[in-house]
């Protein structure tokens, strides 16, 4: 009978550990190497140059731009060297919001998860209004750049990154941003 008390033991101890365990969002933490993980970017060049946005950094902080003086914007399939996408960091000089290093490092392991290809058609919808944008950024090794990964665009267009990684991505940059009060995305 002792027996049986004890392997039951060992059983439902067994059951709660392995009920208590995770996958994905328990694994050990992903190291941070990148200067930048995400960007919100807002453009309106209909009455004068409207450029200004943030982004996060290996540090989770959010590094507000505003009329930056020479701007580096990606090539035509959307990388950007790191020399490039530092001096754009460089210009971005108030930090306006941050988070833990837990919580960016939780959604950066998604990034290398998503499909860029998976876009939506793009609807246009209005004149003149401008283009907001979100995104995330990857590392591409062999080509020595990182990749600028649209997530969502308002505004003018909407178009919309279907992967699933992405949506949750584009959620999460959402509701941190209204936390944050440094986005206002309707």
């Amino acid at each position: 009978m002792k027996i049986f008390k004890a392997s039951s033991l060992f059983f439902i101890l067994g059951m709660v550990l392995n009920l208590s365990s995770c996958e994905k969002d328990c694994t050990d933490p992903i190291t941070l190497t990148n200067p930048v993980y995400f960007q919100f970017e807002a453009k309106n060049y209909a009455w004068g140059l409207f450029h200004s946005g943030w982004f996060i950094d290996k540090n989770g902080k959010f590094d507000y731009f505003n009329l930056p003086a020479s701007w580096n914007e990606p090539d035509s399939s959307g990388y950007i060297s790191k020399t490039d996408l530092l001096s754009n960091l460089e210009q971005a000089d108030t930090v306006v919001y941050s988070i833990s290093m837990h919580e960016l490092q939780s959604q950066a392991r998604l990034i290398d998860d998503v499909d860029e290809n998976k876009l939506s058609e793009i609807e246009h919808v209005a004149a003149d209004i401008g283009i907001s944008s979100l995104y995330c950024y990857k590392r591409d090794s062999a080509k020595g750049k990182y990749k600028r990964i649209l997530l969502e665009t308002r505004g003018d267009i909407l178009q919309y990154n279907l992967d699933p990684e992405a949506m949750e991505l584009t959620s999460w940059l959402i509701a941190v941003g209204k936390e944050g009060r440094v986005l206002d995305w309707n």
